[in-house]
Formats: C-alpha cells, sequence, structure tokens
C-alpha cells in the first residue's frame, strides 16, 4: 500500500510523533521512522560577476538576488536533513575570486578552506551521501574555469553539466551523491507542498480530487486520515483530475489487521502512522 498515508488518533489533547501510542481500545500503535525528505537546489548565475551559484536555502535565494543573478532553473537534490551516512554540503563565498562555491568532499572543503582563495563559509545548504547510496543516486561533480574564476557544482549527465562543458569548465571532482530517486514520496518531487492534508469526508468534485467519504463507520480512536500531497504518482503523465491513481488498500487483508477489543472491525496499519 502506500506509505503515504497517516493516521490521526486521539491521545489526551496531546501531539506525540514517532512515538508508541495506546489507543482508546486498547491497541498499540507503533510509528515509523520518518522518510527522509529532499529539497531541489536552484543553479543562479550572475552575469556581472560570471558566478554560478547553487543552494537550496532562502539564504543563498537572497544572496543570490543581492547578486542580480538570474535564475537558471533546478539542480540536484538535496536531503533537508542531516541523514545517517550523510554530509553537509557548505556553501562559501570569495570576495577575492567573484566565486560563490558549494562543496562536500574532503577536497572541495580543503580548497574552500585555502586562505590563498579567500572563501568565507555562508551555511549549510542541504546533505548528501560521499558514496553512491545503496537504491542509486546522481552523482554531483564540481567544475571549475579558470577564466572566470568560477565553481560550478551540477549534476553528472544534465543539462547544466553540458553548459559547463561548452563553456569549456574543467571537471574538478564528485563532491557527493545525491539521494536516490524517492518515487514522489517527498512530496516535492511530483509537483506536490508536501505537507500533510485531511482528507475530508466529502464527495470528490470535477475540480476537487479529495478521496471522499470513507465506506467504514467513524472509530472512536481515530479521528481521520491524511494524505501527503504530492506524494502519490499520477500515472497519465500528471493529470491529477482525470488519470491519477496510487494504492489505498486500506480495506484489503495485506493491509487491515483486526484490533482485539476495537471498537470497529477494520484498523489500517501503514508504514508511517502519526498520533495526534
Amino acid at each position: 500500500m502506500s506509505v503515504m498515508l497517516r493516521l490521526a488518533a486521539a491521545l489526551g489533547g496531546l501531539s506525540l510523533a514517532h512515538a508508541a501510542v495506546q489507543l482508546q481500545s486498547g491497541f498499540v500503535l507503533e510509528d515509523a521512522a520518518a522518510e527522509a525528505q529532499t529539497v531541489i537546489s536552484t543553479v543562479y548565475y550572475s552575469a556581472t560577476r560570471q558566478d554560478n551559484i547553487v543552494g537550496a536555502t532562502a539564504a543563498i535565494k537572497a544572496f543570490a538576488v543581492a547578486a542580480k543573478a538570474n535564475t537558471i532553473g533546478p539542480g540536484a537534490r538535496f536531503l533537508a536533513e542531516a541523514a545517517p551516512g550523510a554530509v553537509p554540503l557548505k556553501s562559501f563565498y570569495s570576495e577575492k575570486l567573484q566565486d560563490t562555491l558549494t562543496v562536500a568532499s574532503r577536497e572541495g572543503l580543503a580548497w574552500a578552506e585555502d586562505a590563498l582563495n579567500g572563501y568565507n563559509f555562508m551555511q549549510i545548504e542541504g546533505y548528501c551521501f560521499p558514496t553512491e547510496p545503496v537504491g542509486g543516486g546522481a552523482a554531483m561533480m564540481q567544475y571549475w574555469s579558470a577564466a572566470r574564476n568560477d565553481s560550478f557544482l551540477v549534476v553528472v549527465h544534465s543539462s547544466n553539466e553540458a553548459t559547463a562543458r561548452s563553456a569549456k569548465y574543467v571537471k574538478q571532482r564528485v563532491e557527493c551523491w545525491a539521494p536516490p530517486p524517492s518515487s514522489c514520496r517527498a512530496g516535492t518531487d511530483c509537483g506536490g507542498t508536501g505537507k500533510w492534508t485531511t482528507w475530508e469526508d466529502k464527495p470528490p468534485t470535477p475540480s476537487y480530487t479529495n478521496p471522499g467519504t470513507i465506506p467504514f463507520p467513524k472509530s472512536k480512536d481515530l479521528l481521520g486520515w491524511e494524505y501527503k500531497s504530492g506524494a502519490n504518482p499520477g500515472y497519465g503523465g500528471g493529470n491529477h483530475v482525470a488519470r491519477s491513481a496510487d494504492t489505498w488498500c486500506v480495506s484489503q487483508a495485506l493491509c487491515v489487521q483486526r484490533a482485539p477489543g476495537a471498537d470497529s472491525n477494520w484498523l489500517a496499519l501503514p508504514r508511517r502512522l502519526i498520533a495526534c
């Protein structure tokens, strides 16, 4: 079933996440660990500085605006928060070189920290993996132009890498690896907000794709369903009104377990649960 459903359960008016929760019926829900969230970095270019700027934070966007840089397009996906085995992607700026640098590797950090280059640390833009992660991932390659004194972090085989090569940038090193494809599960990768949204108990309309009325008696333990916006695949080319689909098997044997003493005869157990 989709792992992008979660249950809302009453527990004395408190909000608990990632914990074991005993419901009023006596049944205990075990919350699964949260999936790693990703963000899409943005590539900016300042013609006055001949500087490519790559990052995912509001701070780097403000820096790019101040530098009168134009938005070129999306870059690599970064992990939004630290995760086991991940390393930080750090941004630096050198007034001496008029260059913005985003690095994660030991070699890249050594270059950034060399006093002769004049870089100053700005902030952590996200996180990535020092080696290719299980499940695959995209290599983030650092390019350099001596003519422009410009660093350019690109995804291997991307249009940005083609642009760097056509401008005679030279390949330096792999800084790190982007997280493996999330199959839309991050919520923002497929056009959604990435936020949990209440599954309202009302029928859908041609312009409102709410799943509709739940065909079961309401539980005393479960206050409602939520779904993650953008986390469910649209198998028809992205037409979310007419051709979207996902597996919502809340009434099938593999997805349902009867809870002894529960007030209703069904209780869905998705892998990710939040108790509210």
